[in-house]
C-alpha cells in the first residue's frame, strides 16, 4: 500500500510516502525506504526503512534497518538497530 502525502490518522500495513499524523496497524507495519512519518506509530511489529520523527510504540519488535533515521522515543519489548541506522532519542524496553 502506498501513500504519497497525507495528513491525519491512518490504519495501514505499509507506508511508502510522506505522512503527518498517527499510524495504527494490527499486524506487521513496514515503513518503506521512501517513507517520512511525522507523528506517532503504533503496531505490534515495525520495520523502519525510512524516517520517523515522533514516538514509536510496539508490543513486539521494532527493527531499524540500515538506512533508517528515527528521532523520538521508542517503546517496545525488543529493538534491533542495524549498522548504518540513525537513532536520536530514547528507548523504553
Amino acid at each position: 500500500m502506498k501513500v504519497s502525502s497525507s495528513r491525519g490518522i491512518f490504519k495501514r500495513q505499509g507506508i511508502y510516502g510522506t505522512l503527518v499524523g498517527t499510524v495504527n496497524a494490527d499486524g506487521r507495519l513496514i515503513l518503506g525506504p521512501s517513507s517520512h512519518v511525522t507523528g506517532k506509530v503504533n503496531s505490534p511489529n515495525i520495520d523502519v526503512f525510512g524516517s520517523v520523527e515522533g514516538d514509536i510504540v510496539s508490543t513486539g519488535i521494532v527493527v531499524l534497518r540500515a538506512k533508517s533515521n528515527v528521532k523520538g522515543t521508542i517503546s517496545t519489548a525488543t529493538m534491533v538497530v542495524e549498522a548504518g541506522a540513525v537513532f536520536n532519542g530514547e528507548s523504553n524496553m
